[in-house]
């Protein structure tokens, strides 16, 4: 797993979670186009007296509020003029810069579970709050959160090797390009997608590609430079400096809750490494990071996921068997 292996307590973690409603997320309509913003908020019950009564739904009301400060961040999603492409790139580059990563104490998963899967507004909040961060997974998850709020399908794909936790996560999202659909691969913790020619790469032609060997026909379009903030150990000098190996920090700030370092973190500086690349080699034969894509683990949500690991693991064998 893509993650920062420092040590310490991450502080303010360790206080009372906040109460958090019981009721069940509510899907997406269907009713919405994908990239499409609603204006109408959920109705809020009243009791005989005018008072308001604690909505049933409390997810869904809160989903519509999280969209609407979604698109006061990003603009461009409640722009009816502007294509899916633009859209979800907007959208991933807004979260690179808006999700956490953590160091192992300081990951959301640790204290809240089974909430971080079942309510995204509930999420955003604790990030807004700098409460901690997640790895490649978290990441994902959220992201594809973030997708399917503005009305997308999308899922979350695990791939790589459990032995030695040599894996990553991306989000996959499914778009419209010049008429075609295209499932694009997105990725908020590294800060990348993927084309070729220049053009959105479907997640079937990406693997149909890396299974002939032509890694190389694959671009990897960078999210625009800006900082990955990092929630680590509070006051621990040794985090620091295991950091400033790698990065360079730019920024550091507390909040009383975590300490959060802003630092630059892509595709060349961590998912590059020596140790990675030869996980990946020892698997598929090619030392290229892209090659992972070739190692399904498995995706969230309802994805076709016995369809993409079929086609993955063919893929492999086509290039196994390559001379």
């Amino acid at each position: 797993m893509l993650v920062l292996f420092l040590l310490g307590s991450c502080g303010g973690n360790d206080g009372a979670a906040s109460e958090v409603p019981t009721a069940q997320p509510s899907a997406v309509s269907n009713a919405t186009a994908p990239g499409s913003s609603s204006t109408t908020a959920p109705a809020v019950g009243t009791a005989a007296d005018g008072t308001a009564l604690y909505p049933e739904d409390y997810e869904q009301i809160a989903r519509f509020w999280l969209k609407q400060y979604v698109e006061e961040q990003v603009p461009v999603l409640a722009n009816p003029a502007a294509d899916d492409w633009t859209k979800v790139n907007a959208l991933r580059e807004w979260a690179y810069g808006f999700i956490d990563s953590a160091a192992p104490v300081c990951l959301l998963d640790n204290d809240y579970g089974a909430q971080i899967s079942q309510k995204l507004a509930f999420v955003m909040e604790l990030l807004l709050e700098n409460r901690g961060g997640f790895a490649c997974g978290g990441t994902a998850n959220v992201l594809t959160g973030l997708y399917r709020l503005f009305g997308y399908t999308s899922y979350a794909y695990n791939m790589g090797q459990l032995e030695g936790s040599w894996t990553h996560v991306v989000s996959l999202v499914q778009i419209m390009v010049d008429g075609r659909s295209v499932l694009s691969v997105q990725d908020a913790f590294l800060g990348f997608t993927l084309k070729e020619d220049g053009q959105p790469l479907d997640f079937s032609r990406l693997l149909d590609l890396l299974g002939s060997r032509q890694a190389d026909r694959v671009e990897i379009a960078s999210t625009k430079q800006m900082c990955k903030p990092a929630a680590l150990p509070a006051a621990s000098p040794g985090a620091v400096e295991e950091l400033g190996k790698y990065y360079t920090i730019s920024y550091l700030g507390t909040d009383g809750r975590v300490t959060e370092y802003c630092y630059d973190l892509n595709l060349k500086t961590l998912a590059t490494g020596p140790e990675y690349v030869q996980a990946i080699a020892n698997r598929t034969g090619q030392a290229n990071f892209l090659y992972i894509f070739l190692l399904p683990l498995g995706t969230s949500g309802e994805a076709p996921a016995e369809a993409l690991a079929a086609h993955a693991k063919e893929e492999l064998a086509r290039l196994k068997a390559m001379p």
